[in-house]
């Protein structure tokens, strides 16, 4: 699969110029700071039309496009994914777990079922929990997209690593300075500062892990009281 990342806003303005590098029924993932903050109520109303662009970009390339960005909706912030397929809004993911930040939280995981197979979001401080990737691993996805608006760090690293073996996917991962892809068995391959580049990305899938769970014997978890 034919996968391109945006980490710049210069360049998503000018993506028309870049657009010879896209593959038809690629992916085009733009992070966070290269889109422009999205207002719901401001889309709504006809007073911006970043959906629209992102629409008509998804449509006449015929690719999914993955937009990060700032949303706001009713005075409350939120980090945001916009999922587009081929022109087809298939949904928005937001960030669904924190420790420090201010942001408001969404309440739901996300699967977006497109021709590059099933995707599962994790936005910020998601990774983290590992429950969050688990649950879509278990949902069915067989590719997770990663987001963050911070730099790539050890931390994040060890748990993408971690999440991409026990979830048997592919997790391919922007931050606002690295593009990473980790293979299903916790490999790191691609890992560059570049503004924006493409690669081919294997769709793997190997779900030992999660076929094999034994969910009864974590279910109830057994106390031993030691002895007075």
């Amino acid at each position: 699969m034919n996968i391109a990342t945006v980490t710049d806003k210069k360049i998503m303005d000018g993506i028309d110029g870049y657009c010879g590098l896209l593959s038809e029924g690629g992916m085009l993932i733009a992070g966070f700071g290269a889109t422009d903050d999205f207002n719901y109520m401001s889309e709504f109303a006809g007073k911006t039309e970043n959906l629209k662009k992102y629409v008509k970009l998804s449509c006449d390339r015929q690719i999914i496009f993955i937009a990060a960005t700032v949303s706001r909706l009713l005075g409350k912030y939120y980090h945001t994914a916009i999922v587009i397929h081929k022109g087809n809004i298939l949904g928005v993911s937001d960030q669904t777990h924190k420790t420090r930040s201010e942001l408001t939280l969404g309440n739901n995981l996300k699967l977006y079922e497109t021709d590059c197979g099933v995707l599962g979001i994790l936005i910020g401080e998601d990774i983290f929990f590992p429950e969050c990737a688990l649950s879509l691993a278990l949902g069915g996805a067989e590719r997770l997209i990663y987001l963050s608006d911070c730099p790539y760090g050890r931390e994040p690293d060890a748990m993408l690593k971690a999440t991409a073996i026990f979830c048997g996917v592919n997790i391919t991962a922007l931050f606002s300075d690295f593009t990473a892809e980790y293979t299903n068995r916790g490999a790191r391959g691609v890992i560059e500062p570049e503004k924006f580049m493409v690669f081919e990305s294997a769709s793997k899938h190997n779900g030992a892990y999660v076929k094999n769970r034994r969910e009864a014997v974590y279910r109830t978890v057994l106390i031993n009281k030691k002895k007075t």
